[in-house]
């Protein structure tokens, strides 16, 4: 995620560090963990999803195409 310039290879680091952590989450469940070890994982999780969705338009790999003038349809 620290790379300059390689939006694609971010978009599988984001993602691989989504499912280890989501995946932790839940082998922590069914392991019947103390709750009190899901608190670092969710808050790891919440963070690279923020860190994701924040992303400026220019770091992303897909730009929504816009459908008019001031993003309006049918301008």
């Amino acid at each position: 995620m620290l790379i300059p310039r390689r939006a694609l290879l971010k978009e599988w680091a984001y993602a691989g560090a989504f499912f280890v952590y989501t995946g932790a989450a839940v082998s922590h469940l069914t392991t019947g963990h103390d709750l009190g070890e899901l608190a670092p994982l969710t808050v790891f999780t919440v963070l690279i999803v923020l860190s994701w969705a924040l992303r400026p338009p220019g770091r992303r790999t897909h730009t929504a195409p816009r459908s008019g003038v001031n993003g309006r349809a049918g301008a």
